[in-house]
């Protein structure tokens, strides 16, 4: 696991602050605007908001349209002798054999009504679990099949979420099933949607970065799970922490908004959580000048989100709701390290005076 965080390296003046190297490659500023719903005529597997209601979604069992997890027991290939079409056997005339399938292409959440076109050589007798996205449903199994014929399963399956649906035939007498499609009547659908807000909170105060690039780090917790259901939903995330000297902002907020001499952009670039702490990122500011070792600095976390072309920013909250909580000079921190016995004694001598020295406001020098 990777403990590490991403860091920015800055020369600070009085009235600016310049970016001299940072983890990443410089990114476009990016504008805070709301996401606009888009529709498209051409089905996409992602939103399935080419559907509506009163529409049927005809699902065909063949390798087109779904992937068997066993072809070889209890499936097999043949021409049927209705119109001369090709379909493939679901279900084989021997008693206990099964078949499951999961389709390719997702469906909305919504509800809808279930039905299955079915062709036999002779009549015969099915059980069906059909697990639509998150609804587990059993189809009876008492049921007879007949030659070419449509079959209701369902007058009403609620499914919560998009996703794909798993179907698992088992045959419990001969019957030569012979299984077409599955028809999914929409009758009603659910606003799914994944708002691009991304909440995230500050952890109180600032700590000392003692990796080989020394400064100040800012930790901040983001909602994982958000972040996880906006990634599937086919948007992309980006997060990481901006950090500016308290007094440049001049009351403003430490936003993308400011002047880019303002502040510092600390993408957070690792593929891991920091710490390994779920929804945990952290950003810090190394290689600070001199000068400014007793100068304040404030750091806020922000999430990114963009999707279709819509590109949505949220802030984190300050720890507590108060920018204060989050304004910390190097010299601050180094006193309350100090105040820890137990980690103060556990550094290395060479650390200690570092901290010493960070602690009285001045340099460190070897």
């Amino acid at each position: 696991m990777k403990n590490d965080d991403s860091t920015a390296t800055v020369t600070i003046s009085d009235d600016s602050f310049e970016p001299q190297e940072t983890s990443s490659s410089a990114t476009t500023k990016p504008t805070s605007t709301t996401p606009t719903e888009t529709s498209s005529s051409e089905p996409t597997e992602q939103t399935g908001n080419q559907y509506s209601v009163g529409d049927t979604i005809s699902l065909k069992f063949n390798p087109k349209d779904c992937d068997f997890t066993d072809v070889e027991n209890g499936m097999t290939g043949g021409r049927f002798n209705d119109g001369n079409i090709y379909y493939y056997r679901a279900l084989n005339i021997v008693e206990g054999n099964s078949v499951a399938f999961t389709t390719k292409n997702s469906i909305p959440a919504g509800k809808y009504k279930v039905s299955i076109d079915a062709r036999s050589e002779k009549s015969g007798r099915a059980l069906f679990d059909i697990t639509m996205c998150d609804q587990t449903v059993t189809f009876n199994s008492n049921t007879t099949f007949a030659k070419s014929k449509t079959f209701d399963l369902f007058n009403s399956v609620t499914v919560s979420q998009t996703g794909k649906v798993n179907v698992n035939f088992e045959a419990v007498s001969s019957g030569g099933l012979y299984i077409v499609q599955l028809n999914l009547k929409v009758l009603e659908l659910f606003d799914t949607t994944v708002s691009p807000e991304v909440s995230s909170v500050m952890e109180n105060g600032a700590s000392i970065r003692l990796n080989e690039q020394k400064g100040i780090r800012f930790i901040t917790m983001l909602d994982a799970d958000k972040i996880s259901d906006l990634k599937e939903s086919g948007a992309t995330v980006e997060y990481g922490t901006l950090i500016a000297p308290i007094d440049l902002l001049k009351g403003q907020e430490l936003t993308f908004d400011l002047a880019t001499t303002k502040f510092v952009n600390v993408p957070y670039n690792s593929a891991d959580w920091y710490n390994g702490v779920k929804g945990q990122i952290a950003g810090s500011l190394v290689s600070i000048r001199d000068n400014n070792i007793t100068r304040d600095f404030v750091g806020r976390a922000y999430v990114k989100v963009t999707k279709e072309g819509e590109t949505t920013i949220t802030y984190a909250d300050y720890a507590n709701g108060d920018i204060a909580n989050n304004t910390r000079s190097l010299s601050f921190i180094a006193n309350a390290f100090k105040g820890d016995d137990d980690k103060y004694n556990a550094l290395d001598d060479t650390t200690k005076a570092l901290i010493d020295a960070w602690a009285e406001g001045n340099a460190y020098t070897t």
